[in-house]
């Protein structure tokens, strides 16, 4: 008699085919589930082999010698290798204060290479390879983030802009030439639903010819400038 004892394969929950090597270390999206903004590196010391000495992230034995930023893995955000600059002001360690970057949900998981595994990448790999794979699926979590859509009124009030009002006659009987450099100012125009405006006002006493700009932002956030020039007869 013949016993075949077999078992199911439990589904991962993450994208399977991106995993570098089947001997590494996974740190999966449900290990990031409480937030907060040291939630990966926390979740990274809790692989075996993955220390934090001197304020560097360091992946190896407690043993290892020249401790700094030259000693921290190489770090991989969806196959390409990220240069890190070092800020001393966030943290001491360039590959952390990255990751403080890179929100908890758009992570699919994290992949840890270090000896052998870490080979494939060459001399960079020697202190070990942290993979960061992101998913353009957003995940809810147990952060405490509530989104809103708003449209913001502007961050400055709006100064009234005086000039010459020649439509009446004390102003037209004046014995002083009008030489204003600035025509006509307006920061408060919006356009009808066809996309128009207009404006009126008093030209100078020099002939010239008047740069018109316009500048501003659509309804749909876009900015736009424009320039165009006007002959005065």
């Amino acid at each position: 008699e013949v016993t075949v004892k077999g078992f199911k394969k439990k589904p991962v929950n993450y994208d399977e085919s991106k995993r570098v090597s089947q001997f590494s270390r996974i740190i999966t999206a449900d290990k990031l589930q409480n937030g907060g903004i040291d939630n990966l590196a926390n979740a990274l010391i809790m692989v075996p082999g993955v220390h934090i000495r001197g304020g560097y992230l360091v992946l190896g034995g407690q043993g290892s010698f020249g401790i700094g930023p030259t000693s921290e893995p190489l770090l991989v955000v969806n196959g390409v290798a990220i240069t890190l600059l070092i800020d001393d002001i966030t943290s001491r360690s360039p590959v952390m204060a990255y990751m403080r970057q890179i929100p908890n949900n758009v992570i699919d998981f994290v992949e840890v290479l270090a000896g052998p595994e870490a080979a494939i990448y060459g001399t960079r790999g020697g202190n070990g390879v942290i993979l960061i794979n992101t998913t353009t699926k957003l995940r809810t979590t147990n952060e405490s983030i509530a989104l809103m859509k708003y449209f913001p009124k502007g961050y400055a009030n709006v100064h009234s802009f005086k000039w010459p009002d020649y439509s009446k006659m004390e102003t037209k009987k004046s014995s002083f030439p009008d030489l204003r450099s600035t025509i006509y100012w307006n920061g408060n125009l919006r356009t009808d639903s066809s996309g128009k405006v207009s404006v009126h006002f008093f030209t100078d006493d020099s002939k010239t010819t008047y740069t018109v700009t316009i500048e501003g932002i659509t309804g749909n956030g876009m900015l736009f400038y424009k320039k165009a020039r006007i002959n005065s007869l």
